[in-house]
């Protein structure tokens, strides 16, 4: 299986508080070439999202808490994860809160592994459909407000996918790496200009004693 940067998928994060299930698909997810890292409460899935995983599978509800703060804090890593939720029932309230971070699929329990597979290969084939997005942005920010966030964003994104590099982040957009150059450079912070410092007032010469 191959993540949507077209790489071989790499690492995956399964956050599931049944332990039995948890290692199920962790097991899964081991036959497709992947690492797996294992967190079975929201509190050992945090500091593990630092280990940039390619897909995150993670049950909607672990031990009576809401992994949706989760969800939100992987979609704002960057590199962004495709994500895998899965639930034995959601809310409309969840459901809403879902489409909004842009989590691919969504996934009712009993599980099957078949379905599992086939979730995760959409997430990380499949471009999600923007343009009902778009649609509501109209009248809320200008066309430059949006396009400077799209372009900040997605370069954000191919940086970090390249590990930094500027050449792969170029390829990844379809631009140039000139191209790449003059938008970092165009949305540098400028300095503020360095204030003049004030000059000390000159010291009175002294003289020497007049000789008596």
């Amino acid at each position: 299986m191959r993540t949507h940067r077209g790489t071989p998928l790499s690492r995956v994060l399964v956050v599931e508080d049944d332990l039995d299930l948890c290692r199920s698909i962790a097991e899964v997810a081991a036959g497709w070439g992947a690492e797996v890292s294992e967190a079975h409460s929201l509190e050992a899935a945090v500091p593990l999202l630092d280990t940039h995983p390619d897909v995150v599978i993670a049950d909607l509800w672990l031990q009576g808490a809401s992994a949706i703060p989760l969800l939100a804090a992987a979609v704002h890593r960057r590199p962004s994860p495709a994500i895998v939720a899965m639930s034995g029932q959601a809310s409309r309230e969840e459901t809403f809160q879902l489409g909004r971070l842009n989590v691919r699929a969504f996934l009712s329990k009993p599980l099957s592994i078949k379905l599992l597979e086939s979730a995760v290969e959409e997430a990380l084939e499949h471009p999600p459909d923007v343009e009902p997005w778009i649609v509501d942005l109209v009248g809320h920010d200008s066309l430059k407000g949006v396009q400077s966030k799209v372009r900040g964003t997605m370069l954000e994104e191919a940086l970090a996918r390249s590990e930094g590099s500027r050449s792969r982040a170029a390829r990844i957009l379809g631009v140039s790496r000139q191209a790449i150059q003059q938008v970092l450079q165009r949305d540098r912070p400028r300095k503020a200009p360095t204030a003049a410092r004030p000059q000390r007032p000159s010291e009175p010469s002294q003289r020497p004693p007049a000789a008596g």
